[in-house]
């Protein structure tokens, strides 16, 4: 620190000696017309550079010494209380989003209900065409009525019963319209436990009772959902408009059907532009698989609304009335 202040010291004692000898030289040019024809104006640029420059000279080294102790990580007393520069964000990484069930799991057990959707939309066209009841209006139903309701189970409650000692299960199935109990004891608990797991979506054929303020389910049949088509379903019709079905599509109808063989019968339904309708009913070959990806094939392929399922709303013999075991 001492040896730079000795030089500016040098530098400035320099500087105005120059400045001095260029000002006398110039009067003694410009006023007495003598002195070193050498123009002057070349002494007064210099030393005002020499002046101007000076003050930055003197704090090259300072501003040196900070920037190399800045790179050691030192820093000075007034230092600690600068504003540190916030560092940059880190970048972004675009992870891949959750599948659609995991996001509706995770909002399920967050709050208590769906937001972006319902794990039963995929379901709705076979819950409005198969299932005879919704949970909403089991209890308009009579008592001991039997119905058809469908739906996907959001709890389950195993036990045993205190009366009989044997195990059972009660089930919260969920539809679109809300929820209701459904109780499997004896045969039904060994014969369907297997089907009663959270997140199942199931077709339960059973009794209500509507003893009790909210009503009850006793299934006598418990199936998947996704086989609620091919049992409940008399026949498949292919709804094909003339207008814009012409003859040679029929290769790709029979392409589509032997895709899903099966037991169902299969009626072609050709609908001309002036309302006429002429059923053609199909060889047993030709015999269909009920099911959701016929319908949605049958759609896309042929137009919205091209597939119909004539629907079975029979029920099974209602069961010799039993005494249920209290859980």
């Amino acid at each position: 620190k001492e040896g730079g202040a000795r030089a500016r010291a040098l530098l400035g004692t320099l500087a105005g000696l120059l400045w001095g000898t260029g000002l006398f030289l110039l009067v003694e040019r410009q006023v007495f017309g003598r002195g070193p024809s050498l123009s002057v104006r070349w002494y007064l640029v210099g030393t005002f550079l020499l002046v101007t420059l000076l003050p930055l000279a003197g704090a090259i080294g300072p501003g040196r010494r900070f920037i190399a102790d800045r790179q050691r990580g030192q820093s000075s007393l007034f230092g600690a209380f600068e504003d540190r520069t916030a560092p940059e964000p880190e970048a972004q990484v675009n992870l891949p989003e959750w599948p659609e069930h995991d996001m509706l799991a995770q909002e399920k057990e967050l709050l208590g209900f769906y937001v972006t959707g319902h794990p039963l939309t995929p379901y709705a066209g076979i819950l409005s065409r198969y299932s005879l009841a919704t949970t909403k209006t089991l209890a308009q139903l009579p008592a001991r009525s039997l119905t058809r309701l469908g739906g996907m189970i959001a709890a389950v409650q195993s036990g045993i019963s205190k009366k009989s000692g044997k195990p059972y299960a009660l089930v919260t199935l969920e539809d679109l319209e809300g929820a209701v109990q459904v109780l499997c004891v004896n045969e039904n608990y060994d014969k369907y436990r297997d089907l009663l797991v959270q997140g199942n979506a199931i077709m339960v054929v059973g009794e209500i009772n509507t003893a009790d303020e909210r009503p009850k389910m006793f299934p006598q049949e418990i199936y998947p959902l996704d086989d609620a088509p091919r049992r409940f379903t008399r026949q498949v019709h292919l709804r094909l408009h003339t207008a814009h079905f012409p003859p040679t599509r029929l290769e790709a109808v029979r392409e589509l059907v032997t895709a899903h063989p099966g037991k169902c019968p299969l009626f072609l339904c050709f609908m001309r532009p002036t309302g006429e309708v002429i059923f053609v009913e199909t060889h047993e070959k030709f015999f269909v698989n009920p099911s959701r990806q016929l319908e949605e094939e049958a759609n896309r392929l042929f137009g919205d609304d091209t597939y119909y399922a004539k629907v079975d709303a029979t029920l099974p013999e209602r069961p010799p009335r039993r005494a249920f075991a209290a859980a």
